[in-house]
């Protein structure tokens, strides 16, 4: 009876064990959020990897750990976090695969057999890692449907971020908020900014300018945010709400007399309906209205940890100037409005604060900015110490007097087509903070460009270094980089970036601009323009020229080709531009005819060559602009808004946000310089302001040629200038 037992049991444990491993060999990808997050990035292969959760580690257990193993053919992700898991796959194959994946594209070169690798423990040295800034949902994503979405999410997961600004439908909760208070749709329609531009109507910096927004926007925003929601906590990145800073609409005060609201002096220059309105600290409808917003996004959303509030960003508070002692008085008041109307609805809410506004360093002492927190217990409140890496605040206000905070870098300004920047830098200053304040109340880093989607060799040595527990070489790092982007070993591209780290990539490249981006009249463009090409950039290009035929069919080798010739001829265009400029009253018609033709030839050649990027393409940012829309009139609304800020922006921001993309170089900046040199021939005024709204408000039709390939169009560019 016994044999009888034991072999029925011994069939029964066979059976079980055979449909476990059957399950084993049919598991889906979707059952793991990583394993989702690999598949969508690298295809198939992602099945095979065996991801699997870790316990956190025991010295650091708010962090983030992954382990990584491969042996036999196997490859083994173990993480605490989806997101863990990700940054753990990543770094496999960036470290036994030459692989990349980016914004532009991506180089996967997988063997058959998984490589050996020795197991590897890392643990991430922050607490919580942002991608993002505020800006960015104006510069890069606020045409984003679902899709590009999704894959901008991977992308980030991969590269190891547990945090993100989640502002999308916060306009439609608003929306909801206001009505309760008494608000039409038509007065609404006066106050929300078109939504390129709704990062700075959040911030209080202006209303209405881009508006009024189709009214079926709101809900499509909804939508939108709650897939994003969902796919964000699934694999382990913390959502980050907006909240109720104290702006309110202008008609607020004439609705509740009692009110209390003070009028905000212009941001850069707007004036009249687009200034801004903020409840005195002490009114009673501050808490009332920061808890319905919270209570009606979370009905909405859900529930978050964190949420974002910015006030006075980069503007000056109304405060009175009785008295320092009254004016320090009111700005504690007003941070402890702001955190009261967080906690009403959510007494175990974090306020993350952007610590820009302490840029105005004509008002803010450290006196004046130790008042503004001193309400807010410091276990409730993050600070973002946003351009950490060249104007930190920690250091001049001890670690904001107490309060968790974030070191945070800017390498992009206005999502602007750049490239350069602190290279050298990056790879030191992030493991060397989170070592020095390991013991403080630092909790985060921050990758924190206003643009993305450009200069991603910054973003690879960024997210490599916020994992690293040891400083990372540039010239080390340099060595992996290339490997895994151009998928094999070439000494000429290496030295071409070592090169490079000798001249662009060993500055700051702050709001940089070409001249031919500038307001041909006034030459107003927002900031400083782009220094020629150095020997060290020129030698750089050569290199990369030489090792054209064996990388032409590699995307990202070609990206950066592109950008490396863009910087050189476009500062030749501009040179060319201002001799123009600076000589036409000088000179017969024949010869500024000449000197015209010459730059039109030059920067014709250059948008041809830009055509051939992944990324720097105006028919791609109309495209999805248009997408919006459900009718022409909505599409020619949405392409409108879309166009106005990579290109006039509004009052005295113009071209901040400027771009070298196809098309735009060539139908926008050169069209308009054209424009002003044919009216400077015929000694007419030249309306600069009416030609470019009738190009913004034009539909954008795609001139581009078919072209050469970009050795041939390099060879053309230098038959030009020669002549």
């Amino acid at each position: 009876m016994k044999y009888i037992i034991s072999k029925f049991n011994f069939i029964l444990i066979l059976i079980v064990c055979t449909m476990g491993c059957s399950q084993k060999s049919n598991h889906k990808y979707e059952e793991s959020p990583a394993s989702e997050v690999l598949y969508r990035l690298i295809g198939e292969r992602a099945k095979e990897i065996q991801f699997y959760y870790i316990p956190s580690d025991s010295l650091s257990p708010n962090n983030m750990v992954f382990e990584i193993e491969a042996g036999e053919g196997i490859l083994k992700v173990g993480g605490n976090t989806g997101v863990a898991q990700c940054k753990g796959a990543y770094t496999y194959l960036k470290e036994a695969c030459n692989s990349l994946i980016s914004w532009g594209g991506s180089n996967i070169k997988i063997p058959e057999t998984w490589p050996d690798y020795r197991k590897k423990r890392v643990v991430c040295p922050f607490q919580y890692t942002l991608q993002d800034n505020i800006c960015g949902f104006g510069y890069t994503t606020p045409y984003y449907q679902w899709e590009d979405w999704l894959r901008y999410l991977d992308i980030m997961a991969v590269h190891g971020y547990n945090m993100m600004l989640a502002p999308i439908g916060t306009e439609a909760i608003w929306k909801e908020v206001w009505k309760k208070y008494g608000f039409t749709p038509a007065e609404l329609e006066e106050y929300f900014t078109g939504p390129a531009y709704l990062p700075w109507h959040r911030m209080g910096n202006i209303n209405k300018h881009g508006g009024p927004i189709p009214s079926d926007y709101f809900e499509k925003t909804k939508t939108l945010q709650k897939k994003i929601l969902k796919h964000m906590r699934s694999i382990g990145i913390h959502p980050v709400a907006s909240a109720f800073a104290g702006f309110v609409p202008k008609e607020f005060e004439a609705k509740f007399p009692d009110a209390k609201v003070r009028h905000v002096d212009g941001w850069v220059g707007f004036k009249g309906d687009n200034t801004t309105h903020i409840l005195h600290p002490l009114s009673p409808y501050y808490k009332k209205i920061g808890k319905d917003f919270i209570d009606t996004w979370k009905k909405e959303f859900g529930e978050v940890d964190f949420f974002l509030a910015d006030v006075f960003n980069e503007l000056r508070p109304p405060v009175s100037d009785e008295s320092e002692e009254v004016l320090q008085k009111e700005l504690a008041e007003f941070g402890n409005a702001i955190y009261s109307s967080i906690i009403e609805a959510d007494e175990d809410a974090t306020w993350l604060m952007m610590g820009w506004l302490f840029m105005d360093k004509g008002f803010w002492t450290n006196d004046r900015a130790k008042a503004l927190l001193s309400t807010i217990p410091d276990d409730k409140m993050m600070v973002l110490d946003l351009y950490a890496e060249a104007s930190p605040f920690y250091k001049s206000m001890d670690d904001f007097f107490g309060k968790s905070w974030m070191y945070s870098i800017i390498p992009n300004w206005g999502g602007a087509y750049q490239i350069g920047g602190l290279l050298t830098q990056y790879g030191h200053l992030i493991p060397e903070i989170a070592k020095s304040k390991a013991d403080g109340k630092l909790k985060a880093f921050g990758f924190s460009p206003e643009g993305t989607e450009t200069n991603e060799v910054i973003y690879e040595l960024a997210s490599d270094a916020m994992w690293s527990n040891a400083t990372l070489d540039y010239k080390d790092w340099l060595v992996s980089y290339c490997n895994n982007r151009y998928g094999m070993k070439s000494d000429k591209l290496y030295e071409a970036w070592l090169l490079l780290c000798h001249s662009i990539y060993n500055k700051e490249i702050d709001h940089a601009v070409n001249r031919i981006q500038s307001n041909p009249i006034t030459l107003a463009s927002s900031y400083h323009v782009l220094p020629k090409a150095d020997e060290n950039v020129n030698k750089a290009l050569s290199l990369f020229l030489e090792e054209f035929q064996v990388f032409k069919n590699n995307q990202l080798y070609i990206n950066d080709l592109i950008e490396l010739a863009t910087y050189k001829y476009m500062a030749i265009a501009d040179s060319l531009i201002m001799d123009l400029r600076g000589n036409i009253s000088r000179r017969t018609v024949m010869e500024s005819d000449k000197q015209m033709e010459q730059i039109s030839d030059l920067v014709i050649k250059i948008d041809d060559m830009l055509s051939h990027h992944s990324l720097s393409n105006l028919e791609r940012w109309v495209k999805k602009a248009r997408r919006w829309g459900t009718d022409k009139g909505q599409m020619d609304y949405y392409e409108s808004d879309a166009k106005r800020i990579i290109t006039v922006w509004g009052s005295g921001l113009t071209e901040y946000a400027s771009r070298l993309w196809s098309g735009l170089l060539k139908d926008y900046y050169l069209a308009r310089w054209e424009a002003w040199y044919n009216a400077q021939k015929e000694g007419e005024e030249f309306n600069i302001k009416k030609w470019e709204d009738r190009w913004i408000n034009s539909a954008y039709e795609s001139s581009q040629n078919e072209n050469d390939d970009i050795t041939s169009l390099i060879e053309e560019l230098d038959l030009i200038i020669e002549n």
